[in-house]
């Protein structure tokens, strides 16, 4: 059987793991792994782990560092490269294995170092799941892709629903709850741990799924880490991506690409927009409630000014994402709108950290 009429026969599913350090994403991925090649001879997981392309020394770098300007530095200028790259590559191998696209769109890499790194990257994930492709696994009818990462921001996750969307596959998403003394007791067991500071900051600022609010979110579904039951557990996860596979994404036909991702431009630029006004309004109320202390408002002021950086520059990088909303126009003249409401619980959570 040739490589095209065996594809056309394959189901993909895009299943993402997220969650903190030690919740036990790898546990769970590898366990998957060895399950479904016990269960069948004719569905093939293929495990993505960012920490065996990702330098520990980057993500440490990123998590722990003040991020309160707006301006992309060299680290998180690395650190997105990094993840972009790894992001392509898994584009093309979704589209090699899919047959709709042999090599991943690259347009969007500017220099030559990015462009290098995303070869190696893409070299090292198609070489270690070559055997695809090599004529042993003819039979295969299913392919279960496994993103093993901490996916602590939402928008990180969304990229690969899109993914997933564009490509027509079956989509699901695990979150692997964890309490925090648990996930350090396992790290402190590895032989080579994560920095406990870099566990305790990604744990406040992980945006655990939220079907009720995205409804992109809605195959997802918590793990319970302190589960015993093994065999319950991936039997629950198994139902689930089954369920993935059975039913992929639709694939929506864009009639004016063009004028589509025109409109994209013109509307993330007024969102941005109207997110900078409602956090200065945001800040200047913070302010008035504050001047009850005189003494404390230089450094009141400061906080407040750094956390409102904080948030629009992980906007702008596009760390923080928005749910479906409507027309976002005027919102920061409208208390009461779904965007100013939203941006006002994002800048209470991150000013209280303050208070802690």
């Amino acid at each position: 059987m040739d490589e095209h009429s065996k594809s056309d026969e394959i189901k993909f599913g895009l299943v993402v793991l997220c969650g903190i350090p030690g919740s036990g994403k790898s546990t769970l991925a590898n366990g998957l792994k060895n399950y479904l090649r016990e269960a069948s001879d004719k569905t093939h997981a293929i495990h993505i782990c960012y920490d065996e392309l990702f330098p520990s020394d980057l993500e440490r770098e990123i998590i722990t560092q003040s991020q309160y300007n707006s301006d992309e530095g060299e680290g998180i200028s690395k650190w997105k490269s990094y993840r972009k790259a790894i992001f392509n590559s898994v584009e093309g191998l979704i589209g090699k294995v899919m047959l709709k696209q042999v090599n991943p769109n690259t347009d969007d890499i500017e220099s030559e170092e990015d462009r290098l790194l995303f070869e190696t990257i893409q070299r090292t994930i198609h070489k270690k799941y070559d055997e695809i492709f090599s004529g042993i696994r003819t039979d295969v009818n299913n392919v279960v892709l496994i993103i093993d990462d901490n996916m602590y921001y939402r928008s990180m996750r969304y990229s690969y629903f899109q993914l997933a969307k564009k490509y027509s596959t079956g989509f699901v998403q695990f979150y692997i709850k964890c309490p925090t003394d648990l996930a350090l007791e396992r790290n402190h067991a590895r032989g080579e741990p994560v920095d406990k500071d870099i566990i305790l900051t990604m744990d406040t600022r992980l945006e655990p799924p939220n079907p009720e609010l995205n409804k992109w979110e809605e195959n997802s579904y918590v793990i319970d880490s302190m589960e015993t039951d093994m065999n319950a557990r991936f039997s629950f996860v198994i139902d689930k991506i089954e369920h993935c596979l059975k039913n992929p994404i639709p694939l929506e036909i864009e009639e004016n690409v063009e004028e589509k991702e025109e409109s994209r431009v013109i509307c993330s630029k007024n969102t941005l927009h109207q997110i900078d006004q409602i956090l200065r309004k945001i800040v200047q109320d913070h302010m008035k409630h504050s001047a009850r202390n005189a003494a404390n408002m230089a450094e009141q002021g400061k906080i407040a000014n750094a956390t409102r950086s904080y948030i629009f520059s992980h906007f702008k990088l596009g760390k923080l994402t928005l749910a479906s909303m409507d027309d976002v126009t005027d919102s920061s003249k409208d208390k009461n709108s779904t965007l100013y409401k939203h941006v006002s619980e994002l800048f209470k959570a991150e000013i209280n950290k303050y208070k802690q």
